[in-house]
């Protein structure tokens, strides 16, 4: 589990991406699009998913995206606007191991898109507003991660004890 915090001056009119993680082959990016609207859009490894969070009001100074992941390598996440939750979406697959192969823009999504379409659509999309910082706060771990795997193992041998 993860939240990215987006500390930005939102005017009415900015676009673009405020962060993204992957590339074409499984990422998410979280941008502005026309109409002012926050938009996640999570790339599961080639299938789309897209949460759209309604019109961000002009002066608004925070954006989060929370990450939740529940176990079997699923994610839930939410996205809020001033700390107002504008919309969730659960059993997005968890994007781990070695993918996705490209790190976290902030500000724009270079190189490889995590959306083709996107991409098509806006190039690498820079964020045309004052975007002030961009936080990663790790969370609790999966119940199945890989830090936890010697704990399930335990508990799954003492059950033959």
């Amino acid at each position: 589990s993860f939240t990215v915090d987006v500390d930005l001056r939102f005017t009415s009119g900015d676009r673009g991406v405020l962060v993204s993680h992957g590339d074409q082959g499984g990422g998410y990016v979280l941008y502005v699009d026309e109409g002012d609207e926050l938009v996640f859009l999570h790339n599961g490894y080639g299938v789309p998913t897209v949460l759209r969070g309604g019109p961000i009001p002009d002066g608004t100074e925070a954006v989060q995206l929370a990450i939740t992941a529940p176990g079997n390598w699923r994610w839930n996440a939410a996205v809020s606007v001033g700390g107002e939750t504008r919309g969730t979406v659960d059993d997005l697959v968890m994007l781990g191991a070695m993918a996705p192969f490209e790190g976290i823009n902030v500000g724009i999504d270079r190189r490889s898109p995590v959306s083709w379409d996107l991409a098509q659509a806006h190039g690498p999309y820079p964020f045309t507003g004052d975007l002030r910082a961009v936080t990663y706060t790790p969370g609790e771990p999966a119940p199945d991660a890989g830090s936890r795997f010697i704990d399930l193992l335990r508990e799954m041998g003492l059950r033959y004890e």
